[in-house]
């Protein structure tokens, strides 16, 4: 099972897990109101990266809406279930 711990400016928040490989749907509710730009601003990001933005543009983007990515566990998790890393 993996889990994944979100992180927003009052600390952790969130864990999800997913146990298989089968189609998985969350729905998220964000409250206050205005993260929701994160997303617009995220989306913005990878239609000009056309793909995966650098470090540099998701660290500015992540700082806006005082988020922190930790992408330490990423390499075995993709070595581990044989999966195209996005970073």
């Amino acid at each position: 099972m993996d889990l994944a711990v979100s992180e927003g400016p009052l600390g952790p928040s969130a864990t999800t897990a997913r146990s298989g490989f089968a189609t998985a749907r969350m729905i998220e509710i964000i409250s206050p109101a205005g993260f929701e730009k994160y997303f617009l601003e995220l989306a913005e990001a990878v239609a000009a990266a056309r793909g995966f933005p650098d470090e540099a543009t998701m660290g500015s983007l992540a700082g806006r809406y005082g988020l922190s990515f930790d992408l330490a566990e990423v390499p075995d998790l993709v070595a581990r279930y044989g999966l195209t890393s996005p970073v």
